[in-house]
């Protein structure tokens, strides 16, 4: 018999689990999508013009995003230039992003939690984001959004420290703010900087003279971080700043319609986080006084009322909001009765197996023109493609669809 695996896993586990997550995707392929070409190409021309002050793509000023994902793109580019295109090795970022993602809410779960539900909640809490859907589909992607997402996630593990370490864990806190507004909409660190102040008069562990020394070095922080990029572009061209200003505060659409698109989209890029949040909302709902629990509570409520405002044009803006959703999941998860925890992880299972043995019917389809209605759907999707067999690929692939079986069936809850 092979031995088994329970839970909650070790910490080298998860390392393994979240690196093989992360690593399949990133390189070895085109562009995919608008928004992959958009970032990978802000990049491509600050690495040719050498102006990081300016994002510009095809040869026009693009000021819809912040540009901190690109300066990582950027170094990551030159650096690895050598071996890789430039568009595979700048793209590293992302995995670079997503993997400081994981480690940050894991710790911020393991900080901010009781001292018996430690391991379960800072694995759980990086599982719940690493099982969103919203970021299986954009983890791959060149998107100023993950910087976002990684920035939140430190300054949600910073907060553990602010009452043991307030003048360090306020830098911390705002340098991560600061570098979620550089990284892309402005929502997300607003959101958690009011959570955080409102707590200082909700949670009794926070009072406002205690916290003094906190406050004031994350406030002195996120100015200087936050304000590096916009003064440096004001310095080199007031009218391009003052176009990112009118594009940084500009609505779009109406709330209803905002809020029926946020709906619709939040309704699955952010399953099961949402679920499993509401859950803990509810089994803790009378400890809410504790600031392990009203900081990412509050955090969501006004991340969800600022985007139906002011408008969620692309479901890649999500992305910053899955970190205090699955902080917020993860402490309710040690109330989770064992039978609705069995079914949600039957339901994940079922659901992954057919998803995954469809992604492996197309392979074989697209390989070897069997069966035949799949491979004449695929050719008129891409004419004149031709699949190669790739074998290191496809032996990876087998030994993924092996371990996911092993951990599946030699899982002991």
């Amino acid at each position: 018999m092979l031995p088994r695996l329970t839970l909650p896993p070790s910490p080298a586990f998860v390392a393994v689990l979240a690196a093989l997550f992360i690593a399949p995707g990133l390189v070895g392929h085109d562009l995919w999508k608008t928004q992959d070409a958009i970032a990978l190409g802000i990049a491509h021309a600050m690495a040719v013009d050498h102006d990081l002050i300016v994002p510009q793509v095809a040869g026009r000023v693009w000021l819809f995003d912040q540009p901190l994902y690109h300066w990582f793109a950027v170094a990551f580019g030159m650096l690895f230039g050598w071996a890789l295109e430039f568009h595979a090795a700048a793209r590293l970022a992302s995995g670079v992003f997503v993997a400081a993602a994981f480690w940050l809410i894991y710790v911020a779960g393991r900080e901010w939690a009781t001292e018996d539900a430690r391991r379960i909640t800072s694995s759980a809490a990086l599982f719940t984001l690493l099982g969103s859907l919203g970021l299986v589909v954009h983890a791959h992607e060149a998107l100023p959004e993950l910087a976002s997402l990684a920035a939140m996630c430190g300054a949600l593990a910073a907060l553990p420290y602010s009452i043991a370490k307030p003048q360090r864990a306020g830098l911390a806190f705002g340098v991560a703010l600061g570098l979620a507004f550089l990284s892309s909409t402005w929502i997300a660190p607003l959101a958690l900087a009011l959570a955080v102040l409102v707590a200082q008069f909700a949670c009794p562990e926070w009072r406002m003279r205690r916290s003094a020394p906190f406050l004031l070095a994350a406030l002195g922080a996120a100015v200087v971080v936050g304000a590096s990029w916009p003064l440096a572009l004001r310095l080199r061209s007031p009218e391009f700043f003052d176009t990112w200003r009118t594009i940084l505060v500009a609505r779009e659409g109406a709330p209803v319609a905002n809020l029926r698109h946020f709906i619709s989209t939040a309704s699955w890029f952010m399953w099961p986080a949402w679920p499993l949040a509401l859950w803990g909302a509810w089994s803790l709902r009378r400890r809410w006084r504790e600031a392990r629990l009203f900081v990412p509570a509050l955090t969501t409520a006004l991340m969800i009322v600022l985007f139906v405002v002011w408008g969620i044009p692309e479901d890649e803006n999500l992305i910053p909001l899955l970190a205090p959703l699955a902080l917020l999941a993860a402490h309710g998860m040690h109330t989770l009765r064992r039978g609705a925890f069995a079914a949600l992880d039957w339901f994940g299972v079922l659901t992954f197996a057919v998803v995954t043995g469809l992604v492996w019917l197309g392979y074989i389809a697209m390989l070897t023109g069997l069966p035949g209605p799949i491979s004449r759907n695929f050719g008129r999707i891409a004419p004149g493609f031709v699949m190669h067999l790739q074998p290191l690929a496809l032996i990876f692939a087998i030994g993924l669809a092996v371990a996911w079986c092993y951990v599946v069936f030699y899982t002991s809850f």
